[in-house]
């Protein structure tokens, strides 16, 4: 269970800076401004602001193994709706779709992190710090492997 957050917390740390050596040229070609290009990537960090303090009541709802899984599922969705970007040329669309996407991808995101350290405070206590320890080099992990991997 623990390789498990561990790895859910990887990915989603992971995949929020994955897109940022190729994203804004391919926007910008579509005709997005800088400006604009700022704002779609603000958005899912202003996602995980908005939501991460309203998690914890639905993850006591549904558990946290559920919540866990659904959220990587649906963060899976989200990656792939930010995908279809690359196929559409109308830049309106193209903006709406990516600020809805990265909101997306943040709540999931926030539903993820959240979860994981439910997980490891309800079923790991004596273990926290170590474990907390852990997750952060998982994010500088996957702060250093995706840009790279995407480049």
């Amino acid at each position: 269970m623990v390789i498990l957050f561990l790895a859910a917390n990887c990915i989603s740390q992971g995949s929020y800076i994955l897109i940022a050596p190729f994203v804004p040229p391919v926007l910008a070609e579509k005709g997005v401004s800088t400006q604009t290009i700022g704002l779609i990537f603000a958005a899912y960090p202003i996602a995980v602001i908005l939501t991460s303090p309203f998690i914890g009541n639905y993850i006591e709802k549904t558990g946290p193994a559920l919540f866990l899984m659904a959220a990587l599922f649906l963060y899976g969705i989200a990656f792939g709706l930010f995908g279809c970007i690359e196929h559409m040329e109308n830049v309106t669309l193209i903006i709406v779709t990516s600020v809805i996407s990265r909101m997306f991808q943040g709540v999931c995101s926030a539903c993820i992190q959240t979860t994981s350290y439910s997980i490891m405070a309800t079923y790991y206590p004596d273990q926290i710090s170590r474990l907390l320890g852990l997750l952060e080099v998982m994010v500088g992990i996957a702060f250093i492997i995706s840009p790279l991997a995407s480049a």
